[in-house]
């Protein structure tokens, strides 16, 4: 994509998202992030949720095969309605498989699936992690926690979902010895996708929370902190080796927390995130989470 923009849209992350927004990913905020502003205290809330899943077939596909789990329906219970999933799950949860579903079914597409698989297990992984905190913590809002740590490498997955003519170009000067991808994008595209994700927050309104962590003040905000710690977590689970040890010592401390609870804590969100990246069919997906072997060092 080339622009001849001017004036006050000349800021390149500004032009490209509007881009985006236009005509890479167009509706999905207002598909994606209208069902995470549910309020489940609303009476109207439920209808709306209800309407909304329903008119996207993919979504609604997606809850259905995540309600039907025993993983998010352990009575066993026989759903096969949305309304029904609602009755017996919780407008909270299918909220949140609602709002996963229609996040994987946006950008696991396109002709960089391979590359998008771990970016998206990336995400989901750390909006579990961020969730489970919040929710361990009794935060007021933990879907709101949920939503920002979904959409925290949302720049990332709308580039490379995206048909950018400089996506080449960036991932041959990624591989070159020495190169990091924030110099890599900003050598190519004129700012890093981190400022990408940091424009669609902006725009978008998704919440100040999520702009702390891009910021790098989320550490000192007690909302925000899980967040960063959740985002860390799953980083470090995914990395493997010795890092989530020191990611957990680091977020235990900081959260006044136990170990051994805090890593039985990170097991479970990784178990949860492997389960809603099933929503997806794609089995290569499904595999992309932390393996048993990693989760076992956890020592829970």
């Amino acid at each position: 994509m080339t622009s001849k923009a001017s004036g006050r849209n000349s800021n390149p992350v500004r032009v490209f998202a509007g881009h985006l927004c236009g005509h890479e990913i167009p509706g999905f905020a207002d598909r994606v992030l209208a069902i995470s502003r549910l309020s489940g205290g609303d009476s109207a809330s439920i209808p709306t949720l209800l309407r909304t899943i329903l008119a996207d077939p993919a979504m609604t596909a997606g809850v259905l095969h995540a309600a039907g789990r025993a993983y998010f329906n352990p009575s066993g219970h026989s759903i096969s309605t949305v309304n029904q999933a609602i009755t017996q799950l919780g407008f909270a949860t299918v909220q949140r498989l609602a709002v996963s579903a229609g996040f994987l079914d946006q950008f696991l597409r396109g002709p960089r699936r391979e590359r998008l698989r771990g970016e998206l297990a990336l995400c989901l992984h750390i909006a579990c992690q961020a969730h489970r905190l919040a929710a361990h913590f009794t935060d007021h809002d933990p879907d709101e926690i949920y939503t920002s740590a979904l959409l925290a490498r949302i720049g990332v997955l709308a580039f490379w979902a995206s048909r950018e003519e400089r996506a080449t170009q960036l991932a041959t000067l990624e591989q070159r010895p020495g190169m990091t991808a924030e110099h890599a994008e900003r050598e190519v595209l004129g700012f890093t996708l981190n400022d990408l994700t940091a424009q669609l927050n902006r725009d978008w309104r998704v919440s100040p929370l999520l702009e702390m962590l891009l910021d790098g003040t989320a550490v000192a905000h007690t909302r925000a902190r899980y967040l960063y710690h959740g985002y860390r977590l799953a980083q470090a689970l995914m990395a493997g080796t010795t890092q989530p040890a020191t990611a957990i010592a680091e977020a235990a401390q900081s959260l006044a927390i136990s170990r051994e609870e805090l890593a039985l804590l990170a097991r479970q969100a990784a178990e949860e995130s492997c389960e809603l990246c099933r929503m997806s069919r794609d089995e290569i997906l499904s595999r992309a989470i932390p393996s048993e072997a990693v989760l076992a060092s956890l020592g829970v």
